[in-house]
């Protein structure tokens, strides 16, 4: 089984005057998700 997170950045009217619309989806195991939590965790921990 894959786990999905999915994010939306951006104004989706047409007339919101923004260029940019952005859709990303991020799929992984469904094992590997505390493994990658805690990597993405330490990551922005060290960053911020």
């Amino acid at each position: 089984m894959f786990l999905f997170y999915i994010d939306e950045s951006g104004e989706i009217a047409y007339n919101s005057g923004s260029k940019y619309f952005v859709f990303n989806a991020l799929g992984i195991n469904a094992n590997d998700w505390k493994f990658i939590n805690h990597k993405v965790n330490e990551l922005k921990n060290s960053s911020f």
